[in-house]
């Protein structure tokens, strides 16, 4: 009976896990890993309950629910908040130094993992307390608590990865606060809205229920859309079907809410068109360059954040890029002139002006290569004097030795 009970409790879990684990399908971490995560989220079930006794102690939540209040305390401080700040301690321990978190779905991977042990200990418990009636209580776990576990770990890792891969993004110090707010939040209004029904007139029951489905409902779609915007961001490890999907996505995404997403996509769109440039698809490479630096130009001039830097480098990226192909030298110079005119535009600190100097060089190697020595040494002097001023010394070595082979060709 008891093995029956454990495996009633189980086999959501197995099945939720499993699912993710389909899911990472780029690049899939290892078994092992998983397992461990799993094993960190059954530990994590301790951590909490050394955090909900003392608030239990100091009156911060009842033990009994008769009002909404009630209800509300208790799904916050007796469950959501030492809970999910349990569940992050134990993410935290296990990724700090961990090599295999090295994309932006493993985060989301992982903290799953650690929220369905959480969530396997827990059903273990439940089911093993209403051991009358386990197999109906089960069921509804299964359909509510379970998955809901499994939705709050997904947006802890899908924070958590913002954190680590963007810490110089401007909602840094935002995705560092979502990490815990947003899965306490979402778990206090589940339990809220769940612990509330056996308050209420039967007259609201009803209506309750029907909020509550309706929340959870929208709550898996959300997450289920965090997990998409993730596995787009990996660009690099999908295939050709995965990434068009991935662009296609984040092309929906940015429509909906240009704000957030219009800079992410051109991200997606310069990253892409860096994998093509490596894979030697030159073609798609420049519409892929193309596209972002049209989406970085709308979103620099519609949105309070800067996103010239971004624009130089793709200008730059292209350069080099038209410089390979001996007929396009054209196309070149007219893409490093555009990085020097964003360089400008974008004022004047150490990084800026060595990356303008550095442009400055390769715009004055085009020059050279094509004998016209008197623009090149006009150029390599700008890229002299931006290198003397920032006391870059191999840059400043690279620009005299640019001016000394063009006087040497005046000269001569």
């Amino acid at each position: 009976m008891n093995l029956i009970v454990i495996a009633t409790a189980m086999l959501p879990v197995v099945v939720l896990m499993y699912i993710m684990y389909k899911k990472d399908s780029m690049q899939p971490e290892p078994k092992e890993q998983l397992r461990k995560a799993f094993y960190w989220g059954v530990l994590s079930c301790f951590l909490s309950a050394l955090m909900s006794g003392p608030f239990a102690a100091i009156g911060l939540f009842p033990q009994e629910v008769k009002t909404v209040m009630d209800a509300f305390r208790i799904s916050f401080f007796g469950a959501a908040i030492p809970e999910e700040v349990a569940k992050f301690v134990v993410l935290w321990f296990f990724l700090r130094n961990n090599p295999y978190f090295d994309e932006k779905f493993d985060g989301i991977v992982y903290a799953a993992c650690v929220s369905l042990g959480f969530a396997a200990f827990e059903n273990i418990g439940y089911l093993f307390m209403n051991m009358d009636n386990f197999l109906s209580v089960g069921i509804m776990r299964a359909i509510f608590s379970v998955p809901g576990h499994l939705c709050f770990g997904i947006m802890m890792g899908y924070y958590y990865s913002l954190v680590k891969f963007y810490p110089n993004s401007k909602r840094h110090s935002t995705n560092r606060a979502m990490v815990l707010l947003v899965p306490i939040l979402l778990h206090g209004l589940y339990d809220t809205m769940l612990f509330s029904i056996g308050t209420m007139p039967k007259s609201l029951v009803l209506v309750m229920f029907v909020a509550f489905l309706v929340f959870c409902f929208k709550m898996w779609k959300y997450a289920a859309r965090r997990i998409e915007e993730h596995l787009a961001r990996d660009v690099d490890f999908a295939s050709e079907e995965e990434r068009a999907k991935c662009l296609a996505e984040f092309r929906r995404l940015a429509k909906e809410n240009p704000k957030i997403y219009e800079p992410e996509l051109a991200n997606i769109l310069a990253s892409m068109g860096d994998f093509c440039r490596e894979h030697g698809d030159v073609q798609k490479a420049e519409h892929l360059y193309l596209e972002a630096l049209e989406t970085y130009r709308h979103a620099d001039a519609t949105m309070h954040h800067s996103y010239k830097a971004e624009m130089a480098r793709v200008y730059t990226t292209l350069g080099t890029m038209y410089l390979a192909d001996p007929g396009r030298n054209e196309d070149g110079k007219r893409a490093f002139s555009e990085a020097i005119h964003v360089h400008y535009a974008m004022g004047s600190n150490r990084q800026v002006d060595i990356s303008l100097a550095r442009v400055f060089c390769l715009l004055a190697d085009v020059y050279f290569q094509e004998k016209r020595y008197s623009e090149a040494k006009e150029r390599y002097a700008n890229a002299l004097d931006l290198f003397r001023k920032r006391a870059d010394k191999d840059g400043m070595a690279v620009a005299m030795q640019g001016i000394g082979n063009c006087n040497i060709e005046i000269r001569f």
